[in-house]
């Protein structure tokens, strides 16, 4: 059953109704059993939330300068959660 769930899970869909009841501020994180996970910021932005991804990593932090210092990367290559929205991350195979 865990496989047929891992498989056929629709993260977008569990979160947009998930974030209906939700209010306030936040930057939620959370990670899956079978690998997957993700960042989801509330619509109004009122909490910041940034992220920076290459071939072997992805970070998610309230500030992107600990992401530049943490990382050793340039401040263009951080993006911003837009609010609203989620940032999902699929488990990489191999």
């Amino acid at each position: 059953m865990s496989k047929y769930i891992a498989d056929n899970i629709n993260v977008q869909d569990v979160l947009i109704n998930s974030a209906k009841k939700w209010d306030g501020g936040y930057v939620m994180c959370g990670l899956m059993g079978h690998g997957d996970a993700f960042a989801l910021r509330d619509p109004a932005g009122i909490r910041p939330g940034f992220y920076y991804k290459d071939e072997e990593v992805v970070v998610v932090a309230s500030e992107r300068a600990v992401i530049q210092t943490a990382m050793n990367v340039p401040q263009e290559t951080i993006s911003e959660i837009t609010p609203g929205h989620a940032l999902i991350i699929k488990k990489m195979e191999g």
